[in-house]
């Protein structure tokens, strides 16, 4: 199962932020009270995981991680 797979699972919908045309982030998004982002910056090989406005963490299950290690491994990170 790809990462995407994984996190449609979970309630995320994909989403991609390009900057010059090319692909900059991933971003995997919920609705719901808290609005969780997953978000996945190609250039920094980094991630951060939040809810509403940026400086609040979130909380991410085992299956959370798993789909997350998926998505760095897709990444060749």
């Amino acid at each position: 199962m790809k990462a995407r797979e994984m996190f449609e699972e979970l309630g995320y919908t994909y989403r991609t932020i390009c900057y010059k045309g090319e692909i900059d982030e991933i971003e995997y998004v919920t609705k719901g009270k808290y609005d969780t982002q997953i978000r996945f910056n190609i250039r920094n090989k980094v991630f951060k995981a939040y809810y509403g406005m940026e400086e609040n963490s979130a909380w991410l299950s085992i299956e959370h991680l798993q789909a997350i290690n998926k998505q760095v491994e897709e990444l060749g990170w």
